[in-house]
């Protein structure tokens, strides 16, 4: 096993995944409009989205993580009241991962965009396993089709993100996730305004 370095752009905010390997990762691309949505919102979708829209994202169990440095920038938005938390380091807006919004559910999504770029390519296919899954597909801003024909889609996801979470719940790791304390979020999540989330929804006629 391996550890996966997290550094935000401007190297405030620092983190580790432990215990990193294929078998406690579960590794896809998602191309639904709320992961595009989050990258436009910090003006960092051309940074975090690919081609076709999609987010490259490492789920793994909440034990597994955490912050070495700069956590004071760790912030917090939701797209709508009751969504997926949203978690970016507000010194220089770089997207870091998603949560549920309640602590015993021990999940993170955590975005390609946030590691350390150092790591190479080869680097964390080895570490994490390749990137094989794509989900929400329908989303894309193109080709949607093709990307739907080259690899499992959300019934793979899914089965594969079961697995880790069960195993995180019998290790107890629910109860060691950086984004929350004592059961709480350890920062009020911004949830964002009818205006922010219609600019954000707004796609580049480019």
């Amino acid at each position: 096993m391996s550890e996966i370095e997290i550094r935000c752009n401007c190297g405030e905010l620092c983190g580790v995944v432990r215990n990193a390997s294929p078998r406690r990762i579960n590794r896809g691309t998602c191309y639904c409009d709320d992961c595009q949505a989050f990258a436009r919102h910090l003006a960092h979708d051309d940074q975090v989205l690919d081609e076709y829209g999609g987010t490259e994202i490492l789920q793994f169990s909440s034990g597994q993580l955490e912050f070495t440095s700069g956590v004071e920038n760790l912030a917090c938005l939701q797209l709508t009241e009751g969504a997926l938390r949203r978690w970016y380091a507000s010194c220089c807006k770089t997207p870091i991962a998603n949560t549920l919004g309640k602590s015993w559910v021990p999940f993170v999504g955590l975005l390609r965009a946030s590691i350390d770029r150092t790591m190479t390519a080869a680097q964390l296919d080895q570490i994490a396993g390749l990137n094989r899954l794509r989900v929400h597909t329908k989303y894309a801003l193109k080709d949607s089709e093709q990307l739907a024909a080259s690899g499992p889609g959300s019934l793979s996801m899914l089965l594969g993100l079961l697995r880790l979470l069960g195993g995180g719940w019998l290790r107890g790791e629910h109860k060691r996730s950086p984004f929350f304390a004592n059961g709480a979020p350890v920062t009020t999540a911004h949830v964002l305004s009818a205006e922010e989330l219609a600019q954000a929804q707004q796609v580049s006629a480019s």
